[in-house]
């Protein structure tokens, strides 16, 4: 794609009804983010055993605010 077309998506999507939610999820010190490393570490480690304690260090939160915004992120409690 032509980088003038990349921009204009990038413009539609952050203006747009979801935008807010998106500029919230690219902050590197939100929750959201933080969520997001530790949910890429477990999909590509799935196979083997998921220690909680190693998805929390992921994340950088403690293990109670882990569980917490995980839920509400995710509905599902973490593994």
């Amino acid at each position: 794609m032509a980088p003038i077309t990349i921009r204009e998506i990038l413009y539609r999507l952050l203006t747009g009804p979801g935008g807010g939610f998106i500029r919230h999820m690219a902050r590197a010190d939100s929750r959201l983010n933080q969520i997001a490393r530790a949910i890429v570490w477990i999909k590509t480690h799935f196979r083997e055993s998921c220690r909680i304690e190693q998805a929390v260090g992921i994340a950088g939160m403690s293990r109670s605010a882990f569980h917490l915004h995980f839920k509400a992120i995710t509905t599902p409690s973490p593994p």
